[in-house]
């Protein structure tokens, strides 16, 4: 394995431990569906749905921990002292910035005879200026989040589908473009477990301050 696939891992982990706003980066939480070029979920979500209504101002009694800055929220208004609602496995940027450690243009400029930790070229999240980088890519589903697949490229994907086949995962629905998508939805009884900004989700989201 190259050396700069180690330091990848080093620098995502890194960048894991931020939030807020800015360059760096964290997840709020798993089942975010995967994000098309490394197929990495967050960390894991917290908390339990329970009859929410989608948002309105007078239903957060209905959730413990709502109404606060850094608890679990199904929308903005559970959110408070201008924190917001950050829905499962969102990339969330902040703090110092993280520069473009390997730039590259193309797959080929990342080419390694590691079969199975291929790499990729792809935007980095939240870097600063932003640009491409070599980076893990998915070699398999099991690397991709909720919904989505790995495909040839080694980048993860909306998986495939059919209204009749059954074979989105809970909580997804196939759309009309033939690929699984997030329900969407108004009140938690019509998902898993929760309804987050209109999306069903297996986690509630989480509120966020943002960082200076």
């Amino acid at each position: 394995m190259p050396p700069w696939v180690g330091s990848a891992l080093v620098l995502s982990v890194l960048a894991s431990s931020a939030a807020g706003f800015g360059c760096s980066s964290t997840s709020a939480g798993k089942d975010g569906g995967g994000a098309a070029g490394n197929g990495y979920g967050g960390s894991a979500g917290g908390g339990a749905g329970g009859g929410h209504d989608g948002g309105s101002s007078d239903a957060r009694s209905a959730h413990d921990g709502a109404g606060t800055s850094s608890g679990p929220c199904w929308s903005a208004s559970d959110c408070t002292s201008g924190a917001s609602c950050t829905i499962p496995g969102q990339q969330v940027c902040g703090g110092a910035c993280i520069g473009v450690m390997h730039p590259c243009s193309v797959d080929t400029d990342c080419a390694n005879s590691d079969a199975a930790a291929p790499s990729i070229c792809d935007p980095v999240p939240c870097a600063c200026p932003a640009g491409k980088g070599c980076q893990p890519g998915c070699s398999g589903d099991g690397d991709c989040g909720p919904g989505t697949s790995c495909g040839s490229d080694h980048r993860c994907a909306p998986r495939a589908c059919t209204a009749a086949s059954g074979s989105c995962p809970s909580d997804f629905t196939c759309a009309s473009n033939g690929a699984c998508a997030r329900k969407g939805c108004t009140a938690d009884t019509e998902c898993s477990n929760a309804c987050v900004e209109g999306a069903c989700y297996a986690t509630p989201g989480t509120c966020r301050l943002p960082v200076p």
